[in-house]
């Protein structure tokens, strides 16, 4: 009785232990870090290129270089080569907001929301094909 008594806590307390480390949390962000918000100042654009009509590189006053994908393509954006950032009266362009870049359309203004913004390393940035440097 004694035996079958040790066996049955023995098991109880490695179910708990067992139950207690699957429900912790994982303390540690997605990816190991903590991800920031790539931003830029539209006001500091100094040149831009495009790959497409759904990737645009902005190289700003600074010299950084950030790569901004839209959502779905903006028909016209290497065409009419005009464009803007819509950020709902802030000057920052920032991934995860409601930024929308409006390009010149062959009906009038077209409006492409911004799905990512990356800073590119300087030798990515350098090694961009010339169509696609600004």
């Amino acid at each position: 009785m004694h035996r079958m008594f040790l066996t049955i806590a023995a098991s109880v307390i490695a179910l708990a232990g067992f139950t207690g480390a699957a429900a912790a949390p994982d303390s540690t962000p997605a990816g190991g870090a903590s991800a920031k918000p790539q931003c830029f100042y539209k006001s500091r654009i100094s040149r831009w290129a495009s790959r497409d009509d759904s990737v645009i590189n902005v190289k700003l006053e600074t010299g950084a270089v950030y790569q901004v994908t839209l959502a779905n393509a903006c028909p016209g954006l290497t065409k009419y080569r005009t464009m803007t950032f819509d950020t709902n009266g802030e000057d920052e362009v920032c991934e995860g907001r409601n930024n929308t870049l409006v390009s010149r359309g062959n009906v009038g203004p077209l409006r492409c929301p911004v799905k990512t913004i990356k800073l590119l390393a300087p030798e990515v940035a350098a090694a961009l094909p010339d169509a696609e440097r600004p």
